[in-house]
Parts: structure tokens; C-alpha cells; sequence
């Protein structure tokens, strides 16, 4: 089986630090085997990579859409999407691309997780919620694992990694890298195991780092190396 990461974050998020150099290393390296680019608010690192790692889809292009209620991450996405949708709008926007949906941090009130009641309202459009977050914190209001079991949706872990140390702790192992939406759901009906190890405090403060780097940079006071 194979490690495949479905929600990390390049330098193309405000408060992401993966830059392409470190994509290139991990891919090959024995951290993780797949890794899914979802950027917030665009596409553009995510399209890229994908394309230089086209012939064994080592990495997949997919977005983290900010909707009205909270965020949708669409996966095997052609082209960005845009954020302030309602969450049914966003949904059907990523089917139209033969997209893949997943649901990240669910019920996480502090990163803009979609609550239970939203999720009812889209449940037949969702083909994986993250279970296991690689950054939560705290337990949510709403038991997810048994959302999704009794609404027969896959749980997947993931480490929405804004930097290099949250890698490689957090993910799903599956049969083989997934091609495409189909591929995917179909491996996901399939044997997996969800693997989640205790995260690095670096990698808890990472997007709030990365945020004030760039701020710093902007008025050239200085350069802070990414975490």
C-alpha cells in the first residue's frame, strides 16, 4: 500500500510554505507516495506540479474553496473555483470538472470547518470527509467518524501540512496512486488505513508563520525562512 496525502498547502496560500523544490523531494522519498496541492483561492502551484508529475499522478491538483458556510476541498480540479459560493454551488462547480469533493476539518469552528447541518444539505454530493485532520485540535461538537459511517462516506486522514514538518504523519494508504475522481472513490471503497501520529508543534504554528513572513517581506524588513 502507498501514503497519499489529500490536503497540503504550497507557497501559493497566504499562510502556506511548500514551496515546488520540497514537492520534487518528497515525491520518491519514503515520507509519502501522493500528494494532493489544495491551495486556498487558487490553482496555480497545484496545476503545475501536477502537470510535471502527469505520467504517475504523484501529485493532484485541488483547490480548498471557501464557501458561505465553510471550506470544500475539490480534488483533480482543470481550473481554480471561485470562493464566496454557497457550499451547494461550490459542489456543483467542482462536479462540472469531474472533481473530486472532500470535506476537510469538518465542525472546526476556528478554521472554517463546515458544520453537520451544511453537510446534510450536500451529503449526496461529498465523496470523502477527513476523519483525521493532522492539525485538529480539540474534539468537534458532531462525532465525524459516525457521520460518516451512517451517511456511508469515506473517511480519509490527511495533514493539511502548511510546511515540511507537517509531512508524512498524517495520511491514507491506499492500494495505488488514484488517476483520477473515479480512481479515487473506487480505492476508497477498498481496503485503507488512516495513519495519524502526534504533529509537531512547529507544524501547528506554521500558517500563522507564514502569514507574517510574508508581511515582513512586503515592507523589506527582513526574510524569514519558511518552516
Amino acid at each position: 500500500m502507498i501514503k497519499v496525502d489529500l490536503h497540503t498547502h504550497s507557497v501559493a496560500s497566504p499562510d502556506g510554505g511548500l514551496t515546488t523544490e520540497q514537492y520534487n523531494k518528497l515525491i520518491g522519498s519514503s515520507a509519502i507516495d501522493c500528494l494532493a496541492v489544495t491551495d486556498h483561492g487558487n490553482t496555480t502551484t497545484a496545476t503545475e506540479l501536477s502537470t510535471t508529475f502527469k505520467e504517475n499522478g504523484e501529485i493532484i491538483a485541488g483547490q480548498e474553496v471557501l464557501t458561505t458556510h465553510g471550506e470544500i476541498i475539490g480534488l483533480f480540479l482543470a481550473q481554480k473555483i471561485s470562493d464566496g459560493l454557497s457550499p451547494q454551488e461550490t459542489v456543483v462547480e467542482i462536479k462540472k470538472q469531474g472533481g473530486f469533493v472532500l470535506i476537510p476539518h469538518p465542525e472546526d469552528r476556528h478554521r472554517n470547518g463546515l458544520d453537520a447541518e451544511i453537510m446534510d444539505t450536500i451529503v449526496e454530493d461529498i465523496d470523502a470527509i477527513e476523519t483525521i485532520n493532522g492539525r485538529q485540535i480539540g474534539k468537534p461538537k458532531v462525532d465525524i467518524k459516525h457521520w460518516a459511517k451512517q451517511n456511508n462516506i469515506p473517511g480519509v486522514a490527511a495533514s493539511d501540512a502548511h510546511s515540511m514538518s507537517g509531512v508524512g504523519r498524517t495520511y491514507t494508504m491506499l492500494r495505488e496512486i488514484p488517476k483520477n475522481s473515479e480512481d479515487l472513490r473506487r480505492l476508497l471503497s477498498e481496503k485503507t488505513r488512516l495513519v495519524h501520529e502526534r504533529p509537531r508543534i512547529r507544524s501547528y504554528l506554521a500558517p500563522k508563520f507564514n502569514r507574517l513572513r510574508r508581511q515582513y517581506m512586503q515592507y523589506g524588513i527582513f526574510e524569514l525562512c519558511y518552516i
